[in-house]
Protein backbone atom coordinates (compact mmCIF):
# COMPACT_ATOMS: atom_id res chain seq x y z
CA UNK A 1 0.00 0.00 0.00
CA UNK A 2 2.99 2.50 0.59
CA UNK A 3 6.74 2.18 0.11
CA UNK A 4 8.36 5.50 1.00
CA UNK A 5 12.02 6.11 1.74
CA UNK A 6 13.22 9.14 4.47
CA UNK A 7 16.48 10.75 5.14
CA UNK A 8 17.05 13.16 7.34
CA UNK A 9 20.66 14.88 7.44
CA UNK A 10 20.65 17.20 10.61
CA UNK A 11 23.98 19.38 12.03
CA UNK A 12 23.66 21.87 15.25
CA UNK A 13 26.65 24.21 16.37
CA UNK A 14 26.26 26.22 19.05
CA UNK A 15 28.74 28.61 21.03
CA UNK A 16 27.77 30.65 24.45
CA UNK A 17 29.96 32.78 27.03
CA UNK A 18 28.51 33.96 30.54
CA UNK A 19 29.73 37.39 30.86
CA UNK A 20 29.68 38.67 34.73
CA UNK A 21 29.62 41.90 36.35
CA UNK A 22 28.48 43.49 40.03
CA UNK A 23 30.74 40.57 41.63
CA UNK A 24 28.82 38.22 39.80
CA UNK A 25 25.50 39.16 40.55
CA UNK A 26 24.88 40.01 37.48
CA UNK A 27 25.42 37.76 33.98
CA UNK A 28 24.87 38.17 30.75
CA UNK A 29 24.95 35.13 28.56
CA UNK A 30 25.01 35.70 24.34
CA UNK A 31 24.90 33.08 22.17
CA UNK A 32 24.36 31.76 19.18
CA UNK A 33 23.31 28.68 17.52
CA UNK A 34 23.77 27.28 13.50
CA UNK A 35 21.38 24.77 12.46
CA UNK A 36 21.56 22.68 9.35
CA UNK A 37 18.85 20.39 8.18
CA UNK A 38 18.19 18.35 4.93
CA UNK A 39 15.56 15.59 4.82
CA UNK A 40 14.82 13.74 1.35
CA UNK A 41 11.64 12.00 0.10
CA UNK A 42 10.95 8.94 -2.01
CA UNK A 43 7.82 7.32 -2.68
CA UNK A 44 9.10 4.43 -4.69
CA UNK A 45 5.89 3.47 -6.17
CA UNK A 46 5.51 6.38 -7.96
CA UNK A 47 8.69 7.71 -8.30
CA UNK A 48 7.82 11.10 -7.12
CA UNK A 49 10.25 12.81 -4.60
CA UNK A 50 10.54 15.58 -2.26
CA UNK A 51 13.63 18.02 -0.90
CA UNK A 52 13.37 20.19 1.51
CA UNK A 53 16.69 22.11 3.45
CA UNK A 54 16.33 24.39 6.99
CA UNK A 55 19.31 26.44 7.02
CA UNK A 56 19.33 29.12 9.82
CA UNK A 57 21.95 31.25 12.00
CA UNK A 58 19.60 31.73 15.82
CA UNK A 59 21.19 34.17 17.84
CA UNK A 60 20.06 34.30 21.75
CA UNK A 61 20.13 36.53 24.90
CA UNK A 62 19.95 36.01 28.50
CA UNK A 63 20.07 38.05 31.41
CA UNK A 64 20.07 37.61 34.83
CA UNK A 65 20.77 39.73 37.77
CA UNK A 66 20.52 38.61 41.57
CA UNK A 67 19.03 41.85 43.30
CA UNK A 68 19.00 41.14 46.26
CA UNK A 69 19.56 37.47 48.33
CA UNK A 70 15.82 36.57 47.48
CA UNK A 71 15.22 38.10 44.46
CA UNK A 72 16.44 37.06 41.03
CA UNK A 73 15.34 38.88 37.86
CA UNK A 74 16.09 37.72 34.23
CA UNK A 75 15.17 38.42 30.74
CA UNK A 76 15.95 36.70 27.95
CA UNK A 77 15.52 36.30 23.92
CA UNK A 78 16.08 33.73 21.94
CA UNK A 79 15.36 32.65 17.73
CA UNK A 80 13.99 29.14 17.16
CA UNK A 81 13.71 27.15 14.21
CA UNK A 82 10.93 24.17 13.58
CA UNK A 83 11.56 22.18 10.06
CA UNK A 84 9.11 21.04 7.87
CA UNK A 85 8.62 17.65 8.71
CA UNK A 86 8.54 15.09 6.01
CA UNK A 87 4.79 13.94 6.43
CA UNK A 88 3.76 17.70 6.17
CA UNK A 89 6.27 18.03 2.97
CA UNK A 90 4.15 14.47 1.23
CA UNK A 91 0.52 16.47 1.01
CA UNK A 92 -0.27 19.24 -1.53
CA UNK A 93 1.04 22.72 -1.12
CA UNK A 94 4.18 24.14 -0.33
CA UNK A 95 5.04 24.78 3.52
CA UNK A 96 7.81 26.77 4.63
CA UNK A 97 9.97 26.25 7.70
CA UNK A 98 8.79 27.92 11.05
CA UNK A 99 10.74 30.35 13.04
CA UNK A 100 10.07 32.79 15.95
CA UNK A 101 11.73 35.25 18.20
CA UNK A 102 11.41 33.95 21.92
CA UNK A 103 10.63 36.58 24.72
CA UNK A 104 10.69 36.66 28.25
CA UNK A 105 10.89 38.92 31.14
CA UNK A 106 10.52 37.38 35.08
CA UNK A 107 11.74 36.93 38.77
CA UNK A 108 11.83 34.80 41.43
CA UNK A 109 11.07 35.51 44.93
CA UNK A 110 12.12 33.42 47.53
CA UNK A 111 9.57 35.06 50.15
CA UNK A 112 10.24 32.46 53.39
CA UNK A 113 12.79 29.87 53.44
CA UNK A 114 9.80 27.52 52.45
CA UNK A 115 8.03 29.93 49.89
CA UNK A 116 9.06 30.51 46.32
CA UNK A 117 7.20 32.12 44.01
CA UNK A 118 7.73 33.26 40.34
CA UNK A 119 6.19 35.40 37.48
CA UNK A 120 7.37 35.05 34.11
CA UNK A 121 5.91 37.48 30.92
CA UNK A 122 6.52 35.64 27.60
CA UNK A 123 5.87 36.33 23.90
CA UNK A 124 6.68 34.64 21.15
CA UNK A 125 6.23 35.96 17.25
CA UNK A 126 6.23 32.94 14.55
CA UNK A 127 7.13 33.83 10.90
CA UNK A 128 5.68 31.36 9.40
CA UNK A 129 3.65 28.97 12.28
CA UNK A 130 2.56 26.06 10.53
CA UNK A 131 -0.97 24.54 11.38
CA UNK A 132 -3.02 21.61 9.78
CA UNK A 133 -6.25 22.89 7.92
CA UNK A 134 -8.83 19.79 8.22
CA UNK A 135 -10.78 21.31 5.50
CA UNK A 136 -8.26 21.12 2.74
CA UNK A 137 -6.40 18.20 4.67
CA UNK A 138 -2.78 19.79 4.50
CA UNK A 139 -0.42 21.61 6.85
CA UNK A 140 -0.04 24.90 6.38
CA UNK A 141 1.56 27.99 6.62
CA UNK A 142 -0.88 30.97 9.22
CA UNK A 143 1.78 33.52 8.65
CA UNK A 144 3.23 35.60 11.32
CA UNK A 145 1.17 34.61 14.73
CA UNK A 146 1.70 35.84 18.27
CA UNK A 147 1.56 34.23 21.49
CA UNK A 148 2.22 36.20 24.85
CA UNK A 149 1.04 36.34 28.51
CA UNK A 150 2.09 35.56 32.16
CA UNK A 151 2.93 32.13 33.89
CA UNK A 152 2.86 32.75 37.24
CA UNK A 153 4.13 29.64 39.85
CA UNK A 154 4.30 29.45 43.71
CA UNK A 155 5.34 26.19 46.11
CA UNK A 156 4.97 26.45 49.50
CA UNK A 157 6.72 23.84 51.71
CA UNK A 158 4.48 23.94 54.88
CA UNK A 159 6.22 21.44 56.68
CA UNK A 160 8.23 18.37 56.72
CA UNK A 161 5.34 16.06 55.29
CA UNK A 162 3.74 18.77 53.11
CA UNK A 163 4.06 20.82 50.11
CA UNK A 164 1.70 22.32 47.97
CA UNK A 165 2.04 24.13 44.71
CA UNK A 166 0.11 26.47 42.60
CA UNK A 167 0.33 27.93 38.83
CA UNK A 168 -1.39 29.89 36.77
CA UNK A 169 -0.79 30.76 32.85
CA UNK A 170 -2.52 33.16 30.75
CA UNK A 171 -1.99 32.84 26.93
CA UNK A 172 -3.29 35.95 24.61
CA UNK A 173 -2.99 34.53 20.91
CA UNK A 174 -3.50 36.12 17.55
CA UNK A 175 -3.27 35.66 13.76
CA UNK A 176 -1.36 38.95 12.61
CA UNK A 177 -1.72 37.70 8.60
CA UNK A 178 -4.03 36.10 5.90
CA UNK A 179 -7.51 35.73 5.39
CA UNK A 180 -7.95 34.96 9.34
CA UNK A 181 -5.93 38.03 11.19
CA UNK A 182 -6.98 39.35 14.46
CA UNK A 183 -8.41 35.72 15.10
CA UNK A 184 -7.36 33.56 17.90
CA UNK A 185 -5.05 30.05 17.18
CA UNK A 186 -6.27 26.63 17.47
CA UNK A 187 -5.92 24.63 20.42
CA UNK A 188 -4.66 27.81 22.65
CA UNK A 189 -6.55 28.12 26.06
CA UNK A 190 -6.55 31.41 27.28
CA UNK A 191 -6.23 29.86 30.72
CA UNK A 192 -4.51 26.97 32.51
CA UNK A 193 -4.83 26.43 37.12
CA UNK A 194 -2.85 23.90 38.23
CA UNK A 195 -2.80 22.90 41.89
CA UNK A 196 -0.81 20.16 43.69
CA UNK A 197 0.15 18.41 46.89
CA UNK A 198 2.30 16.12 48.29
CA UNK A 199 2.46 14.50 51.42
CA UNK A 200 5.21 12.14 52.92
CA UNK A 201 5.38 10.29 56.09
CA UNK A 202 8.24 7.84 57.16
CA UNK A 203 8.19 5.02 54.48
CA UNK A 204 4.44 6.46 53.01
CA UNK A 205 4.43 9.37 50.37
CA UNK A 206 1.37 10.28 48.24
CA UNK A 207 0.14 13.23 45.97
CA UNK A 208 -2.63 14.90 44.29
CA UNK A 209 -2.61 17.11 41.23
CA UNK A 210 -5.54 19.03 39.33
CA UNK A 211 -5.52 20.38 36.30
CA UNK A 212 -8.07 23.06 34.65
CA UNK A 213 -7.62 24.18 31.00
CA UNK A 214 -10.32 26.77 29.47
CA UNK A 215 -12.15 26.36 26.38
CA UNK A 216 -10.35 27.03 22.83
CA UNK A 217 -10.78 26.78 19.29
CA UNK A 218 -9.58 23.91 17.07
CA UNK A 219 -9.50 25.38 13.41
CA UNK A 220 -8.12 28.95 12.22
CA UNK A 221 -11.26 30.41 11.60
CA UNK A 222 -12.47 30.24 14.80
CA UNK A 223 -15.67 27.96 14.77
CA UNK A 224 -17.81 28.17 17.31
CA UNK A 225 -20.62 25.48 16.20
CA UNK A 226 -19.48 21.87 15.78
CA UNK A 227 -19.86 20.34 12.39
CA UNK A 228 -21.37 17.46 11.28
CA UNK A 229 -18.56 15.34 11.04
CA UNK A 230 -16.70 17.15 14.45
CA UNK A 231 -14.12 18.46 12.04
CA UNK A 232 -14.31 21.98 13.51
CA UNK A 233 -15.81 23.63 16.81
CA UNK A 234 -15.08 24.78 19.67
CA UNK A 235 -13.20 22.37 22.29
CA UNK A 236 -15.00 22.39 26.03
CA UNK A 237 -13.22 23.31 29.04
CA UNK A 238 -12.15 20.24 31.14
CA UNK A 239 -10.75 19.47 34.52
CA UNK A 240 -8.35 16.78 34.98
CA UNK A 241 -7.35 14.69 38.47
CA UNK A 242 -4.86 12.58 38.93
CA UNK A 243 -3.45 10.98 42.15
CA UNK A 244 -0.81 8.46 43.45
CA UNK A 245 -0.04 6.57 47.00
CA UNK A 246 3.66 4.70 47.69
CA UNK A 247 5.50 2.86 50.19
CA UNK A 248 8.59 2.11 50.44
CA UNK A 249 10.41 -0.84 52.29
CA UNK A 250 13.75 -1.99 52.34
CA UNK A 251 14.61 -5.47 50.60
CA UNK A 252 18.01 -5.69 52.01
CA UNK A 253 21.48 -4.41 52.01
CA UNK A 254 20.95 -0.73 49.91
CA UNK A 255 18.29 -1.65 47.97
CA UNK A 256 14.69 0.03 48.11
CA UNK A 257 11.48 -1.12 46.68
CA UNK A 258 8.53 1.56 46.35
CA UNK A 259 5.02 0.01 45.34
CA UNK A 260 3.13 2.57 44.22
CA UNK A 261 -0.82 2.83 42.94
CA UNK A 262 -1.89 5.52 40.41
CA UNK A 263 -5.00 6.63 39.34
CA UNK A 264 -5.34 8.89 36.22
CA UNK A 265 -8.09 11.02 35.71
CA UNK A 266 -10.03 10.02 38.85
CA UNK A 267 -13.11 12.04 38.39
CA UNK A 268 -13.25 10.14 35.40
CA UNK A 269 -14.04 13.54 32.97
CA UNK A 270 -14.83 13.08 29.44
CA UNK A 271 -13.08 15.29 27.29
CA UNK A 272 -11.75 15.52 24.01
CA UNK A 273 -9.78 16.82 21.21
CA UNK A 274 -9.84 17.02 17.04
CA UNK A 275 -7.77 15.39 15.05
CA UNK A 276 -4.98 15.16 12.91
CA UNK A 277 -3.12 13.83 10.03
CA UNK A 278 -4.08 10.57 9.93
CA UNK A 279 -7.45 11.29 11.70
CA UNK A 280 -8.70 14.57 10.60
CA UNK A 281 -12.08 14.90 11.00
CA UNK A 282 -14.06 13.91 14.59
CA UNK A 283 -13.52 14.38 18.21
CA UNK A 284 -10.27 12.08 19.70
CA UNK A 285 -11.71 11.15 23.44
CA UNK A 286 -8.91 11.35 26.19
CA UNK A 287 -8.66 8.71 28.23
CA UNK A 288 -11.18 7.72 30.95
CA UNK A 289 -10.35 6.71 34.44
CA UNK A 290 -6.96 4.47 34.50
CA UNK A 291 -5.58 2.28 37.66
CA UNK A 292 -1.64 1.58 37.46
CA UNK A 293 0.65 -0.71 39.59
CA UNK A 294 4.10 0.26 39.80
CA UNK A 295 6.90 -1.00 41.55
CA UNK A 296 10.25 1.08 41.54
CA UNK A 297 13.39 -0.54 42.74
CA UNK A 298 16.15 1.41 43.90
CA UNK A 299 19.65 -0.43 44.53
Amino acid sequence: ARDWHLDTKAVALYVSDTISFLDERLTVTPGLRYEDVDMDFRDNLNGSTEENNAEELLPGLTVGYQATRDLFLFANSQRSLVPVQIAQTTREGEVANETAWNHELGARVQATPNLLSSATLFRIDYDDQIQFNRSTNRYENLGETRHQGVELTNQWRINQHWELGFGYTFLDTEQRSGDNAGNELPNAPNHKVTADANYSYQRWDASLNWTYVSSSYSDADNTEEETENGSAGELPDYHLVNTRIGWDFAVGGDRVLNLGLAVNNLLDEDYYFRGVDVSPIGRVPQPGRSFILEAQLDF
